[in-house]
């Protein structure tokens, strides 16, 4: 039987990676779960610009048509082998400073009913949160 089982695998892929363990669940600051939610969103975009340029990354945020301010974070593309961004907090408080995530989140959060995992700094240092993406309401 367990022959059967190795001989159904070969070829297969391996198995997508899960959320990151490790990651803290509880008590993930907001700050946390709004930097990830804004990088996931910065990857999907990115992905999909490759997609559209026949493997071609993006090599800034202006490609995307997008600024690397905005009123509370400054965003950086900081790699195109796997996509990263780093989100950095313009006016930090005693919270989060940055968070990065790469386009493994894109394939955490359709795995993991939307959850995915971001490693974010702060004066205690680094650490990985898990956070979700927003439930959508209900269409009429």
């Amino acid at each position: 039987m367990a022959g059967m089982l190795v001989a159904l695998a070969c070829g297969k892929p391996a198995p997508p990676p899960p959320v990151a363990e490790g990651a803290t669940r509880v008590g993930v600051p907001a700050e946390a779960t709004a930097l990830g939610n804004e990088l996931f969103e910065l990857v999907d975009r990115a992905v999909e610009y490759r997609g559209a340029r026949m493997g071609q990354p993006p090599e800034a945020l202006r490609d995307l048509g997008l600024d690397s301010l905005t009123p509370t974070t400054a965003r950086l593309l900081t790699g195109t082998a796997p996509i990263a961004f780093t989100a950095t907090v313009r006016q930090p408080g005693a919270g989060l400073t940055a968070c990065r995530a790469t386009e493994d989140v894109l394939e955490q959060a359709a795995l993991n009913e939307g959850r995915f995992t971001v490693e974010c700094e702060s004066a205690e240092g680094t650490r990985t949160y898990e956070v979700a993406r927003p439930v959508a309401a209900p269409r009429k």
